[in-house]
């Protein structure tokens, strides 16, 4: 149900129209039930107005001001577009990094088991050593 409906059910011409209204039963309602029921209406849109105002400022200081002083959007997206692009950079590095430094060590892990073979062949070969 619709908040207008329960707002409508509220009021006195709800009520009336909810106990007194049959199915053929059409009842006029007065001038005293419309003006309850405009009001009603009114007072509701003024509400939601506000709430519009508030989330049409809140975006307003949620964004960059540009030259004119409004919003800046497609600024504020081609920033993003920007930080985007940088973290795929930032990424690509520390991943072409990483493969450089787990080669270092494989050379280096390579280095010393083939110097350690190499001096263990000459202690069993009984070369020396």
């Amino acid at each position: 149900m619709h908040q207008f409906d329960q707002d409508f059910q509220n009021t006195r011409m709800g009520q009336d129209c909810a106990t007194e209204c049959g199915p053929s039963d059409r009842r006029y309602p007065s001038n005293s039930d419309l003006l309850a029921a405009i009001n009603a209406i009114g007072t509701k849109l003024t509400e939601v107005e506000r709430g519009m105002t508030t989330n049409r400022d809140a975006i307003k200081r949620a964004f960059v001001q540009n030259d004119l002083g409004e919003p800046d959007l497609d600024g504020h997206r081609m920033a993003h577009r920007k930080q985007i692009e940088e973290s795929n950079r930032i990424e690509a590095v520390k991943s072409e990094m990483t493969k450089k430094f787990l080669a270092w060590l494989a050379v280096v892990l390579g280095g010393f088991l083939v110097t350690g073979l190499g001096s263990q062949a000459k202690v069993f070969l009984g070369l020396g050593g």
